[in-house]
């Protein structure tokens, strides 16, 4: 077991074009920029996991909103259960909910569309016009002071790994299996990432050798081939990673690790970043290029894919990526 951590990121309302409140029983409703008085936030030291991602905790804040009936924004989406209460009256039914239901998390959404979500114990009370949104503080006292988040983590491994959905940078993707995995090592760093996602580790280096197994035929696919076929044949999933060539550079940019958790149907998902193994100084090249110039730049190097002599496929990740090349199998 490691310990992770990130630097905290300040939270401020003058960052925030809109924000989503989640309840507790998944549904959310979003709140423009222009319905946020005011907005603070302090968040303990210590990440807890939470969907695919590492979340951190509000131990004390406030939102203060002051609501419209008819609001209309771009990022006006809702997922509620009394849709027709909302569509009638939209801010007695916030206003309603919040006061008298349980609030889990809050996402804020930047200019750029990128997030930060928090989770949160609440109270809320109407005062004149206003909602306001207390943050309260977990029954048990726990460090909020610092300057870094961290949490403890286990090693990736092949023993507690059921499976792994490999996310390619175009958005298409395929799921591996454990029964798979002839050897799998993964070595992440110790400084977490703030990604498209929340917070998540994210690769140093290491490597996957996969060895099809024809016989699965409930594979999750995801890819271009899915147009012209009814079922991803084995030769497709190949083709993907290795299109004409014995060593092929392959664009997955992250996996989604499905681990052996606590029994049957109780799983445990984690998303983790592989990085573009080229320098920075290639890739700040390539984005002065693509806003300058007007030069595209669609390309994406997580690592290399090799078809070994015995029939597996090596896919490598970091900056040895190369170095585990030409590896003789087991």
């Amino acid at each position: 077991m490691r310990e992770y951590t990130i630097a905290k990121q300040p939270m401020q309302k003058e960052d925030i074009k809109f924000l989503r409140i989640f309840f507790d029983n998944g549904d959310f409703i979003a709140i423009s920029k222009k319905e946020i008085q005011n907005f603070e936030v302090n968040l303990y030291d210590k990440l807890v996991p939470w969907d695919d991602d590492l979340y951190p905790v509000a131990e004390s804040g406030f939102l203060i909103l002051s609501l419209n009936t008819n609001e209309h924004f771009i990022y006006n989406d809702v997922f509620v259960c009394d849709l027709k209460n909302y569509n009638t009256d939209r801010k007695a039914y916030i206003e309603n909910r919040i006061c008298n239901e349980s609030i889990t998390r809050i996402c804020t959404f930047n200019e750029d569309n990128w997030h930060k979500s928090f989770l949160v114990n609440t109270t809320a009370k109407k005062v004149k016009n206003t909602l306001i949104i207390n943050f309260i503080p977990l029954p048990i006292r726990q460090p909020c002071n610092g300057s870094q988040h961290s949490i403890c983590l286990t090693e990736v491994k092949k023993s507690i790994t059921n499976s792994i959905y490999l996310d390619f940078e175009n958005c298409e993707g395929f799921t591996i299996y454990q029964n798979e995995i002839v050897d799998m090592q993964i070595v992440t760093e110790t400084e977490l990432v703030w990604s498209s996602h929340d917070f998540c580790r994210q690769i140093k280096n290491g490597y996957i050798v996969w060895r099809p197994d024809k016989e699965i035929i409930w594979r999750d696919v995801n890819a271009w081939f899915m147009i012209f076929h009814k079922s991803a044949t084995i030769q497709n999933l190949k083709k993907r990673l290795l299109p004409n060539k014995r060593i092929n550079k392959h664009n997955i940019c992250r996996l989604y690790i499905n681990y052996n958790y606590a029994g049957f149907e109780l799983s445990r998902r984690e998303c983790i970043e592989v990085n573009d193994i080229r320098d920075q100084s290639v890739l700040q090249k390539l984005e002065r290029l693509e806003e300058e110039e007007n030069i595209p730049n669609d390309s994406y190097i997580g690592g290399y894919c090799e078809k070994q002599y015995d029939g597996t496929i090596l896919i490598t990740f970091g900056k040895n990526a190369k170095k585990y090349l030409n590896r003789q199998p087991l």
